[in-house]
């Protein structure tokens, strides 16, 4: 979903050139969401964004037209109460047979434990960071053992793939019985560690989906964002 700022028509403009589709991309000229990452010369970063109010049920709209034409629908984090929306898009998807890949942000994650586990009854597959699980599940990060399974503190995704990335220390991914675990991958050097995690969502998402293979999806996630780190900006 791109937001009506000033560079959302050279950006679709540059997809079409590139020849990547952008058919499943919501441009609506009515909204008003904009981010704005400051960046300061040693990596320190500030995001500010601003959302329409209609953002959410427009995005929802639209996933609803296309949900019989896609395979899997990955929903990030939506800031501001945006869980209902999500919890209506996913009840429509899963009974579509689509593959749901959950993220939630620090808010979402500290919300009323029904609400959350409504969303996580649709999904398929949940990507946190290790903070975020901390909040999740109530535990502080130390008083959680990432290399044993953690379905104790959250049962309700035992028979699914819980994804859990723990920045330099590395990542892991919880199914059923099995414990799979990725060293982080690093650049020659370090530049600029905005999207590292959106590019290991992206690569593992990606991957999983083509060979359904857990340990080459997470090989792949870190590949990306290892490429992600040593550039400046979130490309």
């Amino acid at each position: 979903m791109i937001g009506n700022n000033v560079f959302r028509k050279s950006i679709l403009e540059r997809f079409q050139k590139s020849k990547v589709s952008t058919k499943y991309t919501l441009f609506n000229q009515t909204d008003t969401s904009v981010s704005i990452i400051l960046l300061s010369p040693s990596g320190e970063r500030s995001i500010i964004v601003h959302s329409s109010p209609r953002r959410h049920t427009t995005a929802e709209k639209h996933i609803l037209r296309v949900v019989k034409q896609v395979r899997a629908v990955y929903m990030g984090h939506m800031p501001d109460g945006a869980l209902q929306y999500r919890l209506l898009a996913m009840e429509r998807l899963s009974k579509a047979g689509t593959f749901i890949v959950v993220n939630l942000g620090k808010r979402e994650c500290v919300l009323p434990k029904p609400q959350i586990e409504a969303v996580l009854e649709h999904a398929n597959m949940l990507i946190l960071n290790a903070d975020e699980f901390s909040l999740l599940v109530g535990k502080p990060v130390k008083k959680i053992d990432l290399t044993t399974s953690v379905f104790k503190h959250l049962p309700i995704m035992k028979n699914k793939l819980l994804v859990i990335t723990d920045a330099s220390r590395g990542s892991y991914t919880y199914h059923a019985d099995r414990v799979y675990f990725q060293k982080a991958l690093s650049p020659k050097k370090i530049v600029d560690t905005t999207g590292a995690g959106d590019a290991y969502t992206a690569g593992y998402i990606a991957s999983y989906l083509k060979h359904e293979d857990i340990q080459r999806a997470m090989k792949t996630g870190s590949q990306y964002a290892a490429h992600t780190i040593g550039h400046i900006g979130a490309n």
